[in-house]
């Protein structure tokens, strides 16, 4: 096996547990701003992003910041200015982004970024990833629905290259129905929803939509109880009867035994979320999976 550079990428839901995933070997820590992500319950204050940018440069390490949730188009001039602009100046290394005219604005202003075309893009195809490159993704996180096509993982990364992009895979998550970003199934539930508005450590004001996690506010998961009687009520007797026939609906996936393989084809960052971390020794697991790329 030839030698090959892989970095590791693990959530920090809080400054506490950003802070334990970069001592225990992670690379990159991944945060979620207060009210611009998809990372419901797992989302930082403006100053605690500022502080663990800190913590992280300290330890040469980086931080990749998540505004990934859908939101009005209104708003990417206040994303620039209350808050891009203040990554760029702390020295945060990337943004994690879904929003494709966000990600052309931030590729124009701050082109020492790395911009990571998030899973909730649900890049599947060399067509997707084309579009997104367009945009001016770098970086490129593989759809969850890709997770055991080990033929289709490394077309992309071939793709990938030929574009210029780094590629990340999710090694350890759930994986929705159709895919991160490509479920459809929590419309059928929008008159359970509610708005709320969050204020951050700044004063500035976002709002987010419980019920749907395309708008930062999670999910109610209702893929889980297909044989509820509100829900059989609500949803397409057709409907039920195609989730049902979906395998693995849901599922809660660990990779790693695929590291090996992901190594040996090129993939540049193994990326985990909170779902399924919950000790440092998944993330020492990690390291010691990775030390075979030099051997």
């Amino acid at each position: 096996m030839k030698n090959k550079t892989v970095e590791l990428l693990a959530p920090g839901g809080t400054v506490e547990m950003a802070e334990a995933v970069l001592d225990a070997g992670a690379d990159i820590v991944f945060v979620g701003p207060l009210g611009l992500s998809r990372r419901s319950g797992y989302e930082l204050k403006h100053d605690e992003i500022k502080e663990v940018i800190e913590t992280a440069k300290t330890k040469g390490k980086k931080v990749h910041i998540a505004i990934n949730a859908d939101f009005d188009k209104e708003m990417i001039p206040l994303i620039l200015e209350k808050r891009i602009s203040d990554y760029a100046r702390w020295g945060a290394s990337g943004l994690i982004l879904k929003t494709p005219e966000l990600m052309k604005e931030v590729s124009k202003l701050y082109p020492q970024f790395e911009i990571i075309a998030s899973v909730g893009c649900h890049i599947d195809s060399e067509e997707k990833l084309t579009y997104y490159r367009s945009m001016g993704a770098t970086n490129f996180v593989l759809s969850t629905e890709l997770r055991r096509n080990h033929k289709k993982i490394k077309e992309m990364k071939e793709a990938a290259v030929r574009l210029g992009m780094k590629t990340e895979i999710l090694i350890i998550g759930t994986a929705c129905y159709r895919g991160v970003g490509n479920c459809d199934f929590f419309k059928y539930f929008k008159n359970g929803f509610w708005e709320f508005t969050l204020v951050d450590s700044d004063g500035f004001q976002t709002k987010k939509i419980f019920g749907n996690p395309e708008k930062g506010g999670g999910c109610y998961r209702p893929c889980l109880y297909l044989d509820d009687p509100i829900i059989q009520r609500i949803v397409p007797k057709k409907k039920i009867e195609e989730l049902k026939a979906v395998n693995n609906l849901n599922e809660q996936f660990n990779l790693a035994k695929d590291i090996p393989y992901f190594i040996e084809i090129g993939i540049e960052t193994l990326k985990m979320k909170e779902s399924m971390f919950k000790k440092k020794s998944m993330i020492c697991l990690f390291k010691v999976l990775l030390s075979i790329q030099g051997g």
